[in-house]
């Protein structure tokens, strides 16, 4: 082979390698974010508490959004309000995503979500628990924090499986309190390893695989243990129970053929369905009427405000209605107050990324979970 010949495929090669390169789109770089360790990323960064203390310190290095990952799962920071708007608001349609939280949901059973109620006729029903409230306010008040525990479990069971419940001490309150404790012990959302890498059992650091065996097991006793005793009424009673969401939702998945036609997969999402109802309902209430308790103790004017004109329109001898809320507006932007001052619900929950994007010219790879930090 002459040396001509290979001089010009060296060439060649050469050219093209470059014309290839030029013409080639260039790679974004992904925002910028603390120096990532081998194997485990920046998970050494992140405290276990006041995490979002942290964040917002890396915004006087890296700026506003904060790039790191947590072993190979990407992480997004967002440190301001526009940022969030941005992304999460602006561009939800590819931002709504939330990641799977392995903890939460494949090992502790939490992965079935509720749904959405007809309010207007759960109104008797609160309306009967709230009489109940008051005269166990009135008899001992000093025992007001079980007395406003007692209502919220009370409406929320009454309403899910058709039970009354008449003090804390109820089989299935003691079930749904058991088992969001021990949730409540084992973590938050995001906090675990397993959410961003598998962990085998035999691991040493793998404690929280066999505390979510414990969880499950009471979450399962939670979710089955009242469901069963509605099935076993309908069964008995040829399907004539007191109307409740569980009884309801069998009625639509069974149809003519009664409660022996549901399919493990109906039953599964009837169970999940009842059971989150009481996780996220009886926690929330019982916050906002003990919020409600500390802000008017804390303000006797607004108090005095509101009792005024609730005397006004409805007088000093029965309890408002629903039918009365219109009427006391002021009352009506206690409320709202009370649930802005101190809200019941985290308002920080994390997204995912469902594709590639493109902000501030940087590059955002899919599965990213977002975090506001605002």
């Amino acid at each position: 082979m002459s040396t001509a010949f290979i001089l010009l495929s060296v060439t060649t090669a050469a050219f093209c390698f470059i014309l290839y390169r030029s013409t080639r789109p260039r790679k974004l770089m992904t925002p910028p974010g603390p120096k990532p360790a081998f194997i485990v990323g920046n998970i050494l960064q992140v405290p276990l508490t006041s995490p979002e203390e942290v964040f917002a310190r890396w915004t006087d290095n890296y700026g506003d959004i904060v790039y790191l990952k947590v072993l190979h799962q990407p992480i997004l920071i967002l440190n301001s309000v526009a940022a969030a708007q941005d992304l999460l608001e602006k561009r939800s349609a590819i931002y709504s995503d939330r990641p799977q939280f392995v903890l939460l949901n494949e090992m502790m059973g939490w992965q079935n979500a509720s749904t959405h109620q007809a309010v207007e006729k759960l109104r008797p029903i609160h309306e009967k628990e709230l009489c109940y409230l008051v005269q166990d306010l009135t008899r001992t008040p000093e025992q007001f924090s079980q007395h406003i525990r007692r209502y919220a479990a009370a409406t929320i069971m009454k309403v899910t499986y058709g039970t009354d419940v008449r003090s804390n001490d109820d089989l299935f309150v003691r079930l749904a309190e058991r088992a969001g404790s021990l949730t409540i012990q084992s973590g938050t959302p995001a906090a675990s390893l397993v959410d961003y890498r598998y962990i085998p059992a035999w691991a040493p650091w793998a404690d929280f695989k066999r505390n979510a065996r414990i969880v499950k097991e009471a979450v399962d006793s939670m979710f089955n243990i009242p469901y069963e005793m509605v099935k076993n009424q309908m069964e008995k009673i040829s399907g004539t129970v007191f109307p409740c969401m569980t009884s309801r939702l069998m009625e639509a998945c069974g149809g003519a053929s009664g409660v022996d036609s549901l399919s493990p997969e109906d039953e599964e999402d009837i169970k999940g369905v009842a059971g989150t109802m009481y996780a996220a309902a009886e926690d929330t209430t019982v916050f906002i009427i003990s919020t409600f308790f500390l802000a008017m103790v804390l303000h006797p004017e607004v108090f005095q405000k509101a009792q005024t004109e609730m005397d006004n329109v409805v007088g000093t001898n029965k309890l408002p209605t629903f039918e009365d809320r219109d009427s006391l507006p002021y009352l009506e932007c206690v409320f709202k107050e009370v649930c802005r001052w101190n809200p019941a619900v985290p308002l920080g929950l994390p997204h995912r990324l469902m594709v590639d994007d493109v902000y501030r010219g940087y590059h955002i790879p899919k599965g990213t979970t977002i975090l506001a930090n605002i």
